[in-house]
C-alpha cells in the first residue's frame, strides 16, 4: 500500500514540473540535464544536433546498407534530340541511387 502512495507522489510531483517546465519532460521522463539548464546550471550538451525523423526511418537504413546486383539499361526509343547530355532513369529511388552510388565510386577511384 505504501508503495502505491509513494508512486501517486512521484507522478504528481511529475506534473508539477511538466506544468512549470515542460521543455523537461519528454516521453514522459525528465531530462535532467535539460532541468538542470532551465535552472541556471551551466549543462554542455554533447550531443546537440539537428535530425530528421520519420516513421520508417531505421527500416530505410538497413535497405541502404544492402548491396544491388542492378544494373542501368539504356533504352534509346524515347531520345529526341542526340547529343543532348540528359538522362532519364526510370525505377524505384533506393535501388537506382544504389547503382548511380557504385558507378560513381568507381569514377572517383
Amino acid at each position: 500500500m505504501i508503495e502505491d502512495k509513494s508512486l501517486d507522489v512521484l507522478a504528481a510531483k511529475v506534473a508539477q514540473l511538466r506544468e512549470l517546465f515542460p521543455e523537461v519532460i519528454s516521453d514522459g521522463k525528465i531530462d535532467f540535464n535539460r532541468l538542470r539548464y532551465v535552472l541556471g546550471d551551466e549543462v554542455e550538451f554533447h550531443n546537440e544536433h539537428y535530425e530528421l525523423s520519420w516513421a520508417g526511418k531505421s527500416e530505410a537504413r538497413a535497405e541502404i546498407q544492402k548491396t544491388t546486383s542492378s544494373t542501368l539499361i539504356p533504352d534509346d526509343s524515347g531520345i529526341e534530340a542526340e547529343g543532348c547530355g540528359n538522362i532519364f532513369i526510370e525505377g524505384e529511388n533506393l535501388e537506382v541511387l544504389h547503382v548511380l552510388q557504385r558507378s560513381y565510386l568507381a569514377r572517383s577511384r
